[in-house]
């Protein structure tokens, strides 16, 4: 059973979670950021829990559409997501980080979503990112018996989703609701709070890049969560400390390990 501490924070909201996105970091700063990443997931996982280590974080996400797209080399996109390498690589991966983390943190499977993957404007047509969408849940399918807490569909969109996109990504939402998981869509290019709703029936919505006063306020559900932008990470800005918060963010790439350290450090003490 996954640890529900996604599922426990929704229903009481009495503490502050923190969720913190480490991917690019750790695979710079831990493992000198190979060209073949998502070719060896023993050292993909043995890299996420060594950064999970300095961070600290209450959920760790894991990308399922990232080994799918390093391998793309042209084709229908989906027909990539039913390829067997890039899924080999995922499962060993999540048995990893399942065997070290199950019972001590929420593992999340994120994934981008078939608007972003098809590059977005017109490229993007309801059909088009319908059958990506339905070639996702069949992936998701696959990892449905293991131990995960919820699904983070992201989206780079700085306007409320059109009608085909919500169309699109509601299966999406719906099968991971159906196993029971916690769904949540994050928002990174979203600087300025514009998308306010994205007409999904969703339990979290996530602003990467928001400071925490500059959240839009919450009336129910979805919960909203962010604060940890890049100010924080460079230690431009205070680490936030609201009380009952989703404290939600991504560390940059490029962040200086002595700063992390601090900046994480302070969330422990």
């Amino acid at each position: 059973m996954a640890t529900g501490l996604l599922k426990t924070w929704l229903a009481q909201r009495d503490s502050t979670l923190r969720w913190i996105e480490f991917e690019a970091y750790a695979r710079r700063v831990f493992a000198n950021n190979p060209a073949d990443w998502y070719r060896d997931p023993v050292r993909y996982a043995a890299t996420l829990i060594q950064a999970q280590g300095v961070v600290g974080s209450h959920c760790v996400s894991i990308d399922i559409t990232a080994p799918f797209m390093a391998a793309h080399d042209g084709g229908e996109l989906p027909a990539l997501f039913a390829a067997s390498a890039p899924f080999d690589f995922v499962s060993e991966a999540l048995n990893a980080l399942t065997h070290r983390f199950e019972g001590r943190l929420d593992l999340v499977l994120k994934m981008t979503a078939p608007w972003d993957l098809l590059g977005g404007g017109d490229d993007a047509s309801f059909d088009a990112m319908d059958d990506l969408g339905t070639a996702l849940a069949a992936c998701m399918r696959r990892f449905s018996d293991r131990p995960v807490a919820g699904l983070l569909l992201e989206t780079a969109r700085i306007e409320t989703l059109s009608a085909d996109e919500i169309d699109a990504y509601e299966p999406l939402v719906s099968a991971a609701r159906h196993y029971g998981w916690v769904t949540a869509m994050a928002l990174p290019a979203d600087r300025h709070g514009a998308v306010a709703s994205v007409g999904l029936d969703l339990d979290v919505l996530l602003w990467p890049q928001l400071a925490l006063d500059a959240i839009p306020a919450a009336g129910g559900k979805p919960a909203h969560g962010g604060g940890l932008n890049d100010d924080v990470w460079s230690a431009a800005a205070v680490v936030p400390t609201g009380a009952q918060a989703l404290l939600y963010g991504v560390i940059p790439a490029t962040a200086t390990p002595e700063t992390i350290i601090s900046i994480t450090g302070a969330f422990k003490a």
